[in-house]
């Protein structure tokens, strides 16, 4: 059974009310009968999943469509948060090339794009490892093999439905 809508009822109650005092104000009754036609046709107009998601009715023009479609975009972003960290790195010789997320910005390993910025013709090979909720590691090859110095550019995010 699907439930009235509160403020359809509401509106209804006041022209209602207006009609069992007596004579009603001509101009008052027409501006409340109005509100409850807007508000009926409002309630027309797509609705909503049992999760709240709003949807488009098949009949709507266009543009009204693609303002359900948008309300539904927001809707399903609000609820799948976006995580997203960035930055450049210079990747040492040697040591530990550790690259660290800022605190607690995932839970797990996120998806994660590394790009080479080194202007060395020598630079073959990126190799990433230890990829983590918290970090991961990069080294940078050169045509021997041996691992150089260098810079690279990273961006990780939350893949869709992955834990905010």
């Amino acid at each position: 059974m699907i439930s009235p809508d509160p403020e359809w009822v509401d509106l209804r109650n006041q022209i209602l009310q207006l009609d069992t005092e007596g004579t009603p104000d001509p101009d008052q009754r027409a501006q409340l009968e109005q509100e409850l036609f807007d508000r009926y046709v409002a309630i027309q107009r797509g609705g909503t999943t049992s999760g709240g998601l709003p949807y488009p009715d098949p009949l709507d023009p266009a543009a009204e469509g693609a303002d359900a479609i948008r309300a539904l975009a927001e809707a399903v972003g609000a609820r799948i948060p976006l995580k997203e960290a960035g930055g450049t790195y210079v990747v040492p010789a040697g040591g530990t090339p550790a690259v660290t997320f800022p605190a607690g910005m995932f839970t797990v390993p996120p998806l994660l794009q590394v790009t080479s910025i080194t202007t060395d013709a020598n630079v073959t090979t990126l190799r990433i490892t230890g990829l983590t909720a918290s970090g991961f590691t990069a080294q940078i090859y050169n045509l021997a093999g041996i691992r150089v110095a260098g810079n690279v550019i990273w961006y990780a995010r939350n893949y869709p439905g992955q834990p905010a």
